[in-house]
């Protein structure tokens, strides 16, 4: 990928008492690097264009369909219990993004356990509740997207992966753009959906 094709040399066995292509020896040179005399013959050129055509192709065919195989995550329609799920996970990001702690706490359920990628060790609600109370205080988040890749609903559980984008105003008055990806796992309590566990956080460079 990324280059023009290569030109590729077409090995074919020798024949006694025949001619080579375009009348006699002499009205065909052989081209540098390619031995005459052996089993090598370069293709005619017609012959090379016809390949070089056909690899460039299959290129672009593959590529079409690596696209195409991804692209459902992102375009597929989504049913009513999926997109009920969503919903919520919008809704605890938007209470998120105001540095609402109680807001953004009562879509955590009490017996919620999580682990972030910053994370050595899982964490329950105190937990959270304490660092995003003292996160709230050191930045501002300024705007944000959330994207899902895949919603699984099983009855009153489900699982909700997606990607974010976020640009914060830092402690130093900077603004930082983060990016990460959650697996947010969820039980369904009255009219919301809670969280039960999440796994993810911010993508590092390394990562």
């Amino acid at each position: 990928m990324g280059g023009p094709p290569r030109t590729r040399t077409v090995w074919r066995p020798s024949r006694a008492r025949q001619p080579p292509p375009g009348g006699s020896p002499a009205a065909r040179q052989a081209a540098p690097g390619i031995s005459r005399g052996g089993r090598a013959i370069l293709a005619d050129k017609g012959e090379i264009a016809m390949k070089r055509t056909l690899h460039f192709v299959g290129v672009v065919s593959l590529v079409c369909l690596a696209v195409a195989a991804a692209a459902p995550a992102h375009a597929q329609e989504w049913s009513a219990a999926q997109k009920d799920v969503w919903k919520s996970v919008k809704a605890y990001w938007a209470l998120d993004a105001k540095a609402d702690v109680e807001g953004f706490m009562a879509y955590f359920d009490p017996s919620y356990v999580g682990w972030s990628y910053d994370s050595p060790v899982p964490g329950d609600k105190a937990t959270v509740k304490k660092f995003i109370t003292q996160e709230y205080q050191m930045s501002k988040t300024l705007v944000y997207d959330i994207k899902p890749v895949a919603i699984q609903v099983h009855g009153n559980f489900a699982f909700a992966d997606y990607y974010y984008m976020q640009l914060v105003k830092n402690a130093e008055g900077k603004t930082e753009e983060i990016k990460g990806r959650w697996t947010d796992i969820l039980m369904k309590e009255g009219d919301r959906w809670m969280l039960i566990g999440d796994h993810g956080g911010r993508i590092r460079k390394a990562d």
